[in-house]
């Protein structure tokens, strides 16, 4: 029962409304069911113009690009997409020739299965919880609706500990963005050296280079100085060794 194999390729001439327009937008996928949270497979969307207002802001967007993939591979998953657009401007701020990738590799099948059963069955209950509130709110109500939600809280902690194997690794490359003040650009990858927990990491909070022991950095960003103005902690240690902070000033950038 149900679709095993879906793919499809729509283009929609888009809408115009009070707050909110999009113009020419584009939607393919080609994806494979595996089982009922994990579709193999990629997609993609395009969206030539965007423009919208919220109260006195008026934005706009130009080419907004988005495309999402996901490998499975026996009990191993990779995921990511990328995200770009030409140009962002409102009536604050300018941003042009933008994009980034996000990448996830050695990601647990299991595990990320239990984590969406339990992100699922947390959404509705909440659902129904804020339903019930809303129909009549009582001091009772409200008080055992915050129990519930700190204890899904706590259940979604131990789904996202699931993840937490050894070689999960988390990617961000292609980072760039064209700002008046310059040009912004990096990459960071981060791997897990063994199988952890956040009680393991806890530590870390107060002892920084405890990380070291756990996930192996790669890390490489640059921005216009002139961001960083008035912010002196980028150029501050954070733990004693260390002859620099996270930044370094070069010529009129940080740099990492």
């Amino acid at each position: 029962p149900g679709f095993e194999n879906i793919a499809s390729k729509m283009v929609w001439e888009g809408f115009a409304a009070d707050s909110l327009s999009l113009d020419e937008v584009e939607v393919d996928y080609d994806l494979k069911k595996i089982s009922t949270y994990i579709w193999d497979g990629k997609a993609s969307y395009a969206i030539k113009g965007i423009k919208g207002k919220e109260g006195e802001v008026v934005f706009e967007i130009s080419n907004f690009k988005g495309d999402y993939f996901l490998d499975y591979n026996d009990n191993d998953l990779t995921t990511g997409g990328k995200l770009a657009f030409d140009l962002f401007s409102d009536s604050e701020i300018t941003i042009e020739d933008a994009s980034v990738k996000l990448e996830a590799n050695k990601l647990d099948a299991q595990g990320y299965e239990e984590f969406m059963t339990t992100y699922t069955q947390t959404v509705y209950s909440a659902m129904d919880s804020f339903a019930a509130v809303a129909e009549g709110e009582t001091d009772e109500m409200t008080e055992a609706m915050e129990q519930q939600m700190m204890a899904a809280g706590m259940q979604m902690m131990t789904a996202y500990e699931k993840f937490l194997k050894k070689d999960l690794e988390l990617k961000i490359s292609s980072l760039k963005a064209t700002l008046p003040e310059g040009e912004i650009k990096g990459k960071l990858t981060l791997k897990l050296l063994k199988d952890t927990t956040f009680a393991q990491l806890m530590p870390v909070a107060a002892q920084p280079d405890l990380a070291l022991d756990f996930i192996s950095i790669d890390s490489e960003l640059s921005f216009p100085a002139e961001l960083g103005q008035g912010t002196p902690m980028l150029e501050a240690p954070l733990f004693p060794g260390m002859e620099t902070g996270m930044f370094a000033k070069k010529g009129s950038d940080y740099v990492h």
